[in-house]
């Protein structure tokens, strides 16, 4: 099981060790965010919690997505939903011809 430390704007010292269950609660509580700071590796070190992607969809229930992906999910989702009610119009149209 991963132990992960924190470090809120409050404070510029190192809380922890934490598990990801104690984590989560402390989410619950709102005392732990997505730009929260967590280090749990050497090689990693300190980084907001929605940039290790496991660990926020764990607490928050989602992956973040850069502008450009939720622009291109949104627009994929748009575009489908014009392009069924176009069809739908145009079948309606034509039937009976």
């Amino acid at each position: 099981m991963a132990e992960y430390y924190i470090k809120s704007k409050a404070s510029s010292e190192a809380e922890g060790p934490f598990t990801d269950e104690e984590l989560k609660k402390m989410v619950k509580e709102k005392r732990v965010f997505d730009r929260t700071l967590h280090f749990y590796d050497d090689e990693v070190g300190w980084q907001p919690i929605k940039a290790n992607a496991e660990l926020n969809k764990f607490l928050f229930g989602r992956v973040n997505m850069t502008i450009f992906e939720r622009t291109v999910s949104v627009l994929l989702f748009v575009g489908g939903g014009l392009f069924i009610i176009l069809a739908a119009l145009f079948f309606y149209s034509h039937q009976g011809r």
